[in-house]
């Protein structure tokens, strides 16, 4: 019985395609991605990837099952789903894949919409939500869908960044909930009830005082984009904050913090 896989590599393309090609395994849809890494989704039967990853014994590839071509994740709270393919709706989030973190790949990612989901059924409600190093957008939008009455302020410092967020925002219909601006934290201004951040730990560490300065006293803040056990040097510059909740994920952390 055939069922659609992931193929995720940074091995050299034309090789994996020339062995896909032996196996008579037609790529459904691929992706390469601005990190090198090269994605490829394929329709094939248990034992037909079991030949191929037999023949790529000692090569660096990654093979999972997915439900369907393009697709990146589920949300489980609101039945969402987010996709490289296919046509927006509300039900389903469609981005453009450039980079490993705008994918939607990177475990980081999948931290914080996995806290976004818990907030969203265990915490208020918030107004205006600020996601700092917007990327190509992905948290923003699915932060859109989990909250449609929300303001969101997508920012990042990278113009490309920026242009790829405001063009996934339009795809999704969404240009009137979320306002894309290419800039730093110290050009902000407001209060917010939620700010999301999956950056650099020196980021997080570096732009403190300014974040600090934007969160509501009552607000959250979703951190993301460090490794486990690095989370004491960010909880040094957040003093007065407190671990809400946390995730972990292949040697990866995230951190809701709360005042």
């Amino acid at each position: 019985m055939k069922r659609y896989w992931r193929l995720i590599t940074a091995e050299n393309r034309e090789e994996i395609f020339s062995v896909l090609a032996k196996y008579s395994l037609k790529p459904c849809a691929w992706w390469q991605l601005e990190t090198n890494i090269l994605v490829i989704d394929v329709c094939a039967a248990s034992e037909d990837i079991e030949n191929l990853l037999h023949h790529l014994a000692g090569k660096d590839i990654l093979v999972t099952p997915i439900p369907w071509p393009g697709f990146v994740c589920h949300l489980n709270a609101k039945k969402l789903a987010v996709s490289w393919l296919g046509e927006p709706s509300f039900q389903n989030i469609v981005i453009e894949p450039k980079g490993v973190f705008g994918s939607g790949l990177h475990p980081t990612t999948s931290l914080v919409i996995s806290l976004l989901e818990k907030i969203a059924q265990e915490m208020p409600k918030p107004r205006l939500i600020l996601d700092f190093g917007t990327g190509s957008g992905i948290l923003a939008i699915i932060a859109a869908r989990l909250w449609p009455k929300a303001q969101i302020l997508a920012v990042d410092i990278d113009f490309e960044a920026a242009k790829e967020c405001r063009a996934n925002v339009w795809r999704n219909n969404l240009s009137k909930q979320i306002h894309v601006v290419c800039g730093t934290s110290a050009a902000l201004s407001g209060k917010f009830d939620l700010i999301l951040a999956n950056v650099y730990l020196r980021v997080l560490t570096q732009e403190s005082a300014n974040l600090k300065s934007l969160l509501n006293r009552e607000g959250l803040f979703v951190f993301s984009g460090f490794l486990l056990g690095s989370e004491k040097f960010l909880l040094n510059s957040y003093p007065g904050y407190q671990p809400l909740f946390s995730k972990a994920k292949d040697g990866w952390e995230a951190l809701v913090l709360k005042r």
